[in-house]
């Protein structure tokens, strides 16, 4: 449902966008993980590095309420970006943090078999020289933050640092009841047992 009351405008990552006059997606998510965010709701593609979790740590250690689901948290994350699955596992000792792993799924044809996150299905496929196939599921590869169910980012920019400083991303920068939606359809997606896991609380 869309509001005439709301307000949307064009949001960039690369010198030639920024240059026609959209703002930087890396300056509009900074503002938008300010002090004044009392809820953070994320869709998060890929981690990149630490940076944007410095805040979300601020945020979490004020109480502020964050859910975040992110693809493939304990196959690809904690393997490949340690020092991100760190602090997304302090953020998860807070009470007030829902983290989700949507985990990737391939199936193969010949085996008649499920293979959970990138590393199984390349061994898989390196072994057996089968070829996998995504999984009915599909996968994350959506990328949005939601404040406080009244302002939001969607687009195409990671939050790596190619995503918000090196690469041509585009994305929308949206003020209105459309991100109440988006926040509850992310309530309602990191509780979906068929598409996610919930982390673990652990002391």
């Amino acid at each position: 449902k869309m509001s005439e009351n709301s307000e949307f405008s064009m949001v960039a990552t690369g010198l030639e966008f920024i240059n026609r006059g959209m703002r930087s997606v890396e300056t509009v998510i900074g503002n938008l993980l300010g002090d004044d965010a009392e809820q953070i709701h994320m869709l998060v593609y890929s981690f990149g590095d630490t940076s944007l979790l410095e805040p979300l740590k601020k945020l979490a250690s004020e109480q502020k309420e964050i859910v975040i689901i992110a693809k493939d948290i304990e196959t690809e994350i904690k393997t490949e970006k340690p020092k991100v699955y760190e602090i997304l596992a302090d953020l998860n000792r807070e009470k007030n943090v829902t983290i989700s792993d949507f985990e990737s799924y391939w199936h193969c044809r010949e085996c008649d078999r499920r293979f959970h996150g990138s590393a199984e299905k390349e061994n898989h496929q390196n072994e057996s020289g089968h070829k996998l196939e995504d999984y009915p599921t599909g996968f994350l590869h959506a990328k949005a933050i939601v404040k406080n169910r009244n302002e939001m980012v969607v687009g195409s920019a990671n939050f790596t640092k190619g995503g918000m400083q090196n690469y041509y991303e585009l994305g929308v920068h949206v003020k209105g009841i459309e991100c109440d939606t988006m926040a509850a359809m992310i309530d309602k997606i990191a509780h979906n047992s068929n598409l996610t896991r919930i982390m673990e609380k652990n002391a």
